[in-house]
C-alpha cells in the first residue's frame, strides 16, 4: 500500500475529464487517443482510479476492458493464444499515473485492486502493450512478454510510434495469467 491518504474506487464517465488530463500529462502527443475512447472502455464497467484524498483529485487510473484474445484495437494482428477457446481475457487499454505521484505505489495499488476484482468473475488472464518504458513495472508485476509490438504495427502505426519520444523498441504485447 501507498504511504499517501487515496481510496481506489470504480471510474465513472464523470471522471472522464480528470482521466483524459492525466494522459494529456504522461504521454507524447502522437499517443494520446480521444475522449470517446476512453469514455467507451470507462462505461464497460471494468475501469478503475486512484483518487489523493486531500485534493479530492483523480491521481490516477486504469482502463480495461473485456478482450478476444487474439484481437487488440490498435494493432492488425496478435499471435493466436495457443490454449484452448474458454480462456477469457481482459485487456488493460491504459493505465497512467500523474508524474508527481510516481514511485508512490500508487501503479501497483491499482493493478491488485483490478486483479483482487477479477477474481470474482470469468476472467482469468490479463494482456497489455507496455508502453513509455513500463515493460519493467509490467513484468514485476507477473507479465511476461508475448511479442515486441514492432513486429505487429502497420505501417502507418509504425511511423506514428516511430515519431513519438517512445522507442518502439520499447513497446511488448504482454500476459498473465491469474
Amino acid at each position: 500500500m501507498n504511504n499517501l491518504n487515496t481510496i481506489i474506487r470504480h471510474a465513472s464517465i464523470f471522471d472522464l475529464n480528470e482521466i483524459y488530463s492525466i494522459q494529456k500529462h504522461v504521454y507524447d502527443s502522437n499517443l494520446i487517443e480521444s475522449k470517446y475512447i476512453f469514455a467507451s472502455i470507462i462505461i464497460q464497467g471494468y475501469s478503475i482510479v486512484t483518487v489523493d484524498l486531500k485534493t479530492n483529485k483523480i491521481i490516477g487510473f486504469l482502463l480495461a476492458h473485456p478482450s478476444e484474445l487474439d484481437q487488440v484495437h490498435f494493432l492488425n494482428k496478435i499471435p493466436k493464444h495457443p490454449r484452448d477457446e474458454v480462456q477469457q481475457c481482459m485487456f488493460i487499454h491504459d493505465m497512467s499515473v500523474l508524474p508527481q505521484y510516481h514511485n508512490k505505489k500508487i501503479g501497483s495499488d491499482m493493478y491488485h485492486f483490478f486483479t483482487y476484482k477479477l477474481k470474482y468473475t470469468k476472467y482469468n488472464t490479463i494482456q497489455l502493450i507496455s508502453v513509455n518504458n513500463t515493460y519493467p513495472f509490467w513484468s514485476k508485476l507477473g507479465f511476461a512478454c508475448k511479442q515486441k509490438v514492432q513486429d505487429l504495427l502497420t505501417d502507418d502505426l509504425y511511423e506514428n510510434y516511430s515519431s513519438s519520444s517512445s522507442s518502439i523498441h520499447d513497446i511488448a504485447f504482454m500476459e498473465t495469467i491469474l
